[in-house]
């Protein structure tokens, strides 16, 4: 669903990804168990000694963290609500990178050649403005040209000087612009095919270029939009169409579906996880899995403001990602819980077994991500590494989502419903 084909491809590369992962468990793993003649652990008997093992440590850890989480769910939530509240309102702060030369090692040899070239030559940027009507060379349509053309660098520092039809036609008449059109075929007749070629495209299409200093594309992004706006103030004549293009609108239109895109492709990654859940268990609880999701969320905008990180068309993807990778162990924590309680343990008994017998396994899994990822953090590309930095932090988020804000979450719920239950007892 995302505007930027390469985050569109990106997404569809990792649900193929996904699904032949899924396909590999159901077949490839318990078949290479059969040959390997894989048997699990035997049960270790009650009256044994209790297993000193780290693992086992960690798993009783776990569940005393769990029950202590679950004990008072309401101030846990809140802590890490706020945290997450926060990481909202800072990550409108993120700022959006779209500018190439961000994306690749600094000390790489075409960079510095061209950063040579800007040094010596001046900006080679240059932003494009298409002027289409029925004559562009009619006195009315020269002559707003003109007077666009001076406006611009007169009212945009940014902006260093123009090359148009017009500048071209006094260049070749004495620094006068004509007033009539036999004036002016006069001196179209006079220019150097090769010239008229840049900017002339027969009777109705030209092309003012305007150079401008080097900058930033966020920068360039707004002054974009303002010659957009520029060219609306200054009122063309009619039937003129004023079309701003090149490479800098390029990227600010990039820059603009990214901002626009992250927050869709999010909700959207809510909206599809949340729909299968309340279709495959068709019950209000079903949403618990989600809410730790939310605050994890939050909290990856709050860390990419804290470390200085922009959104790249790589970054964007951070929100959706996290939702596919926590609802995992969310999911999975809630299962566990489901099952105990259906044993007939009571409510914190059943956070605390589940959280203890599965969080081996979660930590393993997130960890094993973790690791993956981690090599995308020593790319000399800095899209790439800081594509892996974020990551790595977000899988980390989603294991403590899931180990201590999810018990919170399945307490809080379950008591709702068991008071639901109660009320629905004394009144029948």
């Amino acid at each position: 669903f995302a505007p930027v084909p390469m985050v569109a491809d990106f997404g569809m590369v990792c649900t193929i990804g996904v699904i032949s992962c899924y396909i590999a468990a159901l077949i490839i793993v318990p078949t290479f168990a059969i040959i390997t003649r894989y048997r699990p652990k035997g049960r270790v008997e009650s009256s044994a000694e209790p297993d000193n093992s780290f693992i086992e440590r960690y798993n009783r850890l776990l569940g005393r963290l769990a029950y202590t989480v679950a004990k008072h769910p309401i101030p846990v939530i809140l802590l890490f609500a706020t945290i997450a509240a926060g990481g909202y309102y800072l990550d409108q702060s993120v700022p959006i990178s779209a500018d190439e030369k961000t994306f690749v090692p600094s000390d790489m040899p075409a960079l510095q050649n061209l950063e040579k070239v800007g040094r010596a030559m001046g900006s080679t940027r240059t932003i494009p403005v298409i002027v289409i009507a029925d004559d562009v060379l009619s006195s009315e349509t020269l002559t707003w040209i003109d007077e666009f053309g001076d406006y611009e660098p007169a009212h945009n520092d940014k902006i260093t000087g123009v090359a148009s039809i017009t500048t071209l036609i006094r260049e070749y008449n004495d620094g006068v612009l004509p007033s009539t059109r036999g004036e002016v075929d006069g001196v179209i007749a006079r220019i150097p095919e090769a010239s008229l070629k840049r900017h002339l495209n027969g009777n109705m299409e030209t092309v003012l270029e305007f150079s401008t200093v080097d900058m930033e594309m966020s920068v360039a992004r707004d002054l974009v939009k303002r010659m957009q706006s520029d060219a609306v103030w200054n009122y063309p004549p009619a039937g003129v169409t004023v079309t701003i293009t090149g490479e800098m609108e390029m990227f600010a239109a990039v820059m603009d579906d990214i901002s626009e895109s992250r927050t869709f492709m999010t909700v959207i990654g809510f909206a599809f996880i949340l729909g299968f859940l309340i279709i495959v268990y068709r019950k209000f609880g079903a949403v618990s899995p989600v809410i730790p999701i939310v605050f994890i969320v939050g909290w990856n905008g709050a860390i990419m403001y804290s470390l200085g990180l922009d959104y790249t068309p790589l970054t964007a993807v951070l929100g959706s990602m996290t939702i596919g990778v926590a609802s995992e162990y969310t999911i999975l924590i809630m299962e566990r819980c489901e099952e105990e309680l259906a044993r007939g343990m009571e409510l914190l008994d059943a956070i605390q077994t589940a959280v203890q017998k599965i969080g081996i396994a979660v930590t393993v899994s997130g960890l094993t991500t973790v690791f993956g990822f981690s090599a995308l953090t020593l790319s000399t590309f800095n899209i790439v590494s800081n594509f892996g930095i974020v990551t790595v932090i977000s899988v980390g988020f989603s294991l403590m989502g899931a180990i201590v804000v999810m018990p919170a979450i399945l307490a809080l719920m379950h008591r709702n419903a068991l008071g639901g239950q109660r009320a629905g007892v004394a009144s029948s």
